[in-house]
């Protein structure tokens, strides 16, 4: 089974339960990076799922969007 790859735009209050919904109950589900305007916020939680972060939305296509 192809995996579903997830990239989380905004890492504000919600962002916490869509890690846990992707993580927990998505099979064949992954997080591949998080954005945020606030670069720390997006940081903070790559660093926690292991993902790269940035700070908009095209560079984080130019990079991921395979």
């Amino acid at each position: 089974m192809k995996k579903v790859r997830f990239a989380l735009v905004g890492c504000g209050s919600i962002a916490k339960k869509h890690v846990q919904v992707i993580q927990n109950q998505l099979e064949g589900a992954e997080i591949v990076g998080f954005c945020d305007v606030v670069y720390e916020r997006a940081k903070a939680y790559g660093d926690k799922v292991g993902v790269p972060a940035f700070r908009s939305v095209q560079g984080m296509m130019d990079e991921i969007g395979k």
